[in-house]
Parts: C-alpha cells; structure tokens; sequence
C-alpha cells in the first residue's frame, strides 16, 4: 500500500529477473556439472 504505479512495476521487473538469474543458474549448473570440481578434491 501507499506504492506508485513505477515502484510496482520496477519491482515486478526485479523480481521477474532474479527468477530468471535463479532459473539459468540451476539449468548451467545442470549441464555443465562434470566440469565442476569438488572443493574436497582440492
């Protein structure tokens, strides 16, 4: 409450694009996972 139309949206839009960063981090992740090393290994 109290927020004007242009905070709303700004924030949708943050929202939106951490969803977005979290989702093509675990698909990387996921394909690119035998390139990871293990940091007990080092």
């Amino acid at each position: 409450m109290g927020d004007d139309y242009n905070k709303v949206i700004n924030d949708l839009i943050i929202e939106h694009n951490m969803n977005e960063l979290g989702e093509y981090g675990e698909k990387f992740i996921k394909e690119h996972k035998d390139e990871f090393v293990s940091i007990d290994d080092l």
